[in-house]
């Protein structure tokens, strides 16, 4: 079976169909863009231990950043454990330096956070209820 030959008039526009195509994509591009999916669950499991001990010190910034650490984790395709707990992980938050200095400190004196700090760079967080994985450089 053969194909009749390609004639080139066949992709010819006319100046009525270029209007009409260009009127079609100008609405394409007013429609809203799709939404985003997402991309890790609404809810967390913390331990209650975990929990109780975070409302026991009485401090804000250490229940997002609590929150800001398991999502680190959570996100993390190897779930690496310590995180490292840096400026955009926190970003979303809206955690300042002192805040985070100041969360660090209370998630620390619960008993089931560790904290590595160093001079100059971000600190490893390790959950203790969470089985340790290499954080390799």
């Amino acid at each position: 079976m053969r194909t009749p030959p390609l004639d080139p008039n066949d992709f010819i526009l006319t100046p009525e169909q270029i209007a009409e195509a260009k009127k079609l994509a100008a609405l394409q591009k007013k429609s809203p863009p799709p939404s985003k999916s997402k991309s890790w669950s609404r809810h967390i499991q913390l331990p209650i231990s975990v929990t109780e001990a975070i409302a026991r010190t009485n401090c804000a910034p250490a229940w997002a950043l609590a929150m800001a650490i398991y999502r680190g984790w959570y996100e993390d395709y190897k779930k690496r454990n310590p995180v490292l707990v840096t400026s955009a992980l926190l970003a979303p938050y809206g955690i300042s330096r002192q805040q985070k200095l100041r969360a660090l400190k209370a998630l620390e004196a619960t008993g089931h956070y560790t904290v590595d700090r160093f001079t100059r760079r971000n600190p490893l967080v390790f959950m203790k209820w969470i089985l340790p994985k290499e954080l390799k450089p």
